[in-house]
């Protein structure tokens, strides 16, 4: 009687290789005129031959949804934009104290109840957009070239569109999957198909809200903040 055994092992070399180059753009604007914000913008490029480490998503054999290197003679030749790279990002805070009640531009000399009601707001948000993430068309069920990993497709057409689209009453990133299909091919032996070959959609986040400072003067002069959020919203952009 023969008896199988699966013995799960972790080898570790340094062969990895990667770069990262980015320009920022920093607009800051300290609270004056009663307005404050931040503005950020960067351009990256961040390249590698793998974003993930070799032992996630593949320790029981079942084929992960990981980035791991496929061809083990040849690692450079699944080098590409890392998994994770966002070629542009913006990202903005501010704050804007309307201009009512005491001590702003209007309404100065109110009495104390207008002054309450009318007095004391902000108005503040944070905003975040970002280009959209690599996206690799995996080989489907065959294994070329490593028989645990598939792999990615080769690319033999012109580049699909993508976006942000709607086919069958599903979300899509191709208008038309069958005509994108037809730009690809399963790997033959030695081959690790195109990695990072396309751009997902981006991401679009904004947050605001309606703050209200009010003055307590019972024992002793303290500050209270109440927070009304007026709307917040995550969606996927086209970009």
């Amino acid at each position: 009687m023969f008896r199988f055994t699966i013995l799960l092992t972790y080898a570790w070399r340094s062969i990895g290789n990667a770069s990262y180059n980015a320009g920022q753009f920093i607009l800051k604007h300290r609270m004056t005129h009663g307005v404050q914000f931040d503005f950020n913008y960067s351009y990256s490029r961040s390249i590698d031959i793998g974003s993930d480490t070799e032992q996630i998503g593949n320790n029981v054999f079942l084929g992960g949804p990981g980035d791991q290197i496929i061809n083990a003679w040849n690692p450079n030749q699944e080098r590409a934009v890392s998994t994770f790279d966002t070629t542009h990002q913006i990202n903005s805070n501010w704050i804007a104290q309307l201009p009512f009640g005491h001590g702003r531009a209007f309404g100065g000399g109110t009495n104390r109840l207008a002054d309450t009601l009318l007095g004391g707001w902000d108005l503040t948000g944070i905003f975040r957009w970002t280009s959209g993430f690599p996206v690799s068309i995996v080989n489907g069920a065959a294994w070329a070239t490593n028989w645990e990993l598939s792999g990615n497709a080769t690319q033999i057409g012109p580049q699909p569109a993508t976006g942000v689209t709607i086919v069958n009453g599903a979300p899509n990133m191709f208008k038309d999957p069958a005509k994108a299909s037809t730009s690809y091919r399963q790997d033959f032996p030695g081959e690790t198909g195109i990695r990072n070959g396309i751009r997902g959609p981006g991401y679009l986040g904004v947050d605001m809200g309606l703050d209200k400072t009010s003055k307590s003067r019972k024992r002793t002069n303290s500050d209270s903040v109440g927070k009304l959020s007026m709307f917040s919203t995550m969606c996927a952009s086209t970009g």
